[in-house]
């Protein structure tokens, strides 16, 4: 087993570095990857973390729905979310939960997106990438669009930086760098964690970039190690949880498709979205041998605890699909099916509840003991 996390320290943590033509080489310094071990378990860890729970009720429009939430960032009192796989739209509503705007369409026009895949949020405005096209599409803090800009190659997440740089996750394709730190027009300037040669790339992530405090955390499936980006794209870090055991061998872990058909005969434990470090909690969505959970991590004890998300054994308590965290709160979704499956259910007023009845979303809030 230590042979096999060594060598995929060597694998993911290489970095290159481009300066005009000439490529110079870089390793990550080891001493750079913390190793967690699970072994301090603690059932009590959840109720040590959340001080108390909120519920903000989205009121939808009938010409802007959404069926999911695959990525939401919370910014200027705006709350931006991305349902990818059902409407294909990026909504906007305000913090109180009216819907505001749209942000672009979906169409063949000069100005739509073909396949809405990732989005971004600065001062500036707001930036989409639509994957079909491998374009990177801009609007002003109303919505408005300003200009479409294509990249010179296909990537599956992006990160805005300071100085109107870059942080873009690869398609392997022919691509052969997971991650690369690009200038505003996307010349790269940085190549990080060189695909190997096996990996197939057939399972796509909703977040492979979270930000929380101005630290950009980054995982892609699947890989057990979640590294740490500066705001300016530096690579400062990272760390590896050791699931022992559980960890999927190497070629199953290249394949996503293997994977799914041995999950249902072994216990595999991997992250499916990238996890975040929200002050001293690792907090994340991963797979427990069949079962959806959430995984935090106490690094000032290093206790640990899993929380399976099964149907009528889990608690509205529980941080329940952890999609957005600050220093204040972390933010989760329920829909009437989530909420039918609550073994413990919140107490809402007859409001929300016929907001789920009717096919609507609540945010929920979890409040921080700091």
């Amino acid at each position: 087993m230590k042979y096999f996390i060594s060598v995929l320290l060597i694998i993911f943590l290489c970095a290159c570095s481009f300066n005009g033509n000439k490529r110079r080489q870089n390793s990550f310094v080891s001493n750079n990857i913390h190793i967690l071990k699970l072994e301090n378990k603690n059932i009590d860890l959840l109720s040590n973390f959340v001080d108390s729970i909120s519920f903000l009720p989205l009121k939808e429009e009938d010409d802007f729905l959404f069926a999911t939430i695959n990525k939401l960032i919370i910014k200027e009192n705006y709350i931006y979310l991305l349902d990818v796989w059902v409407t294909n739209s990026l909504l906007v509503f305000d913090n109180s939960g009216n819907f505001v705007r749209k942000i672009g369409n979906r169409g063949g026009g000069p100005e739509d997106y073909v396949r809405l895949w990732d989005f971004d949020v600065d001062s500036t405005g707001v930036q989409i990438y639509d994957r079909a096209t491998k374009q990177i599409l801009k609007y002003d803090v109303h919505g408005n669009f300003l200009q479409k800009k294509e990249t010179p190659f296909r990537a599956d997440g992006f990160k805005l930086l300071t100085s109107q740089k870059y942080l873009f996750s690869l398609a392997k394709e022919d691509n052969l760098y997971q991650v690369i730190l690009t200038d505003s027009n996307f010349q790269v300037k940085s190549s990080f964690f060189p695909y190997t040669k096996n990996y197939l790339d057939n399972k796509m992530t909703d977040n492979v970039f979270q930000e929380v405090q101005d630290t950009i955390f980054y995982n892609k499936l699947i890989n057990d190690s979640i590294y740490s980006f500066s705001k300016d794209g530096e690579l400062i870090g990272g760390v590896l949880f050791d699931f022992g055991s559980n960890i999927p061998p190497i070629d199953i872990r290249n394949d996503y498709a293997k994977m799914t058909g041995e999950r249902k005969r072994r216990h595999f434990m991997y992250f499916y979205d990238t996890p975040f470090r929200v002050n001293n909690h690792w907090v994340g969505k991963m797979f427990n041998g069949q079962n959806k959970a959430t995984f935090l991590y106490n690094t000032d004890t290093d206790e640990y605890y899993i929380y399976d998300l099964v149907d009528m054994k889990i608690n509205y308590t529980d941080i329940y699909m952890p999609l957005f965290s600050n220093k204040k709160y972390i933010v989760g979704w329920l829909n009437l099916d989530i909420y039918n499956s609550f073994n413990k259910k919140p107490v809402l007023d007859s409001a929300m509840i016929n907001l789920l009845e009717e096919g609507g979303h609540l945010l929920c809030f979890y409040y921080l003991n700091y």
